[in-house]
């Protein structure tokens, strides 16, 4: 087998061994490419994050209005919560709620 020669084994009960040539310019693409699994985990862990950050602020809010009696505005402004996160947040306090 050649260096332009990539060998694939495919899992499944019988193992079949397929050959494929590749150009020079195929090779280098192919070797240059990052491993799509990692990058599937790694967009995986910052989506998990995003939402555990979420529900944190959102039982966050819904403490502060339990337990000082402030209002969902003033709860938002407690925690600093930026001018275009208010309305998710809203949205978000709603589902809980309901």
């Amino acid at each position: 087998m050649n260096n332009n020669s990539l060998r694939l084994f495919l899992a499944g009960g019988n193992f079949t061994a397929m050959r494929i040539c590749l150009t020079a310019d195929e090779t280098k693409e192919l070797s240059s490419m990052p491993n799509l699994s990692e990058g599937v985990m790694e967009e995986g862990i910052r989506i998990g994050r995003k939402e555990g950050r979420e529900i944190n602020t959102v039982d966050n809010l819904k403490s502060l209005m339990e337990t000082l009696g402030l209002s969902l505005s003033q709860a938002m402004s407690a925690l600093k919560i930026p001018p275009d996160k208010v309305s998710h947040y809203e949205k978000l306090i709603k589902k809980t709620i309901d």
